[in-house]
């Protein structure tokens, strides 16, 4: 099963949303030595539930869009509708 990603690098917080097409993740790491795309594929593993070990860059190294491939045996999750605070502001979810 292959997961289109999209990175935003340098985030000051890491937290990961979902549409049900497109997972986007914000890592506090920079995009240099590849230290970006080691904790994309940490969090999506994560946001997965699953090791590591099972999920692997597809394509997009050097973009902030990728491809990950996943074993196939990992069920996707269904998008939620965003929770919100009292305020009617929408809360982000997070797998990471």
């Amino acid at each position: 099963m292959r997961i289109e990603v999209v990175v935003h690098p340098r985030a000051s917080r890491e937290r990961a949303t979902w549409n049900g097409a497109v997972l986007e993740l914000w890592t506090t790491q920079p995009p240099v030595d590849d230290a970006a795309n080691a904790a994309c594929l940490r969090m999506a593993a994560a946001w997965l539930g699953v090791p590591a070990s099972r999920v692997r860059l597809a394509s997009g190294r050097r973009s902030r869009r990728k491809l990950i491939e996943v074993d196939p045996e990992v069920p996707v999750p269904q998008p939620r509708p965003p929770s919100t605070t009292e305020r009617g502001r929408p809360v982000a979810r997070g797998g990471g």
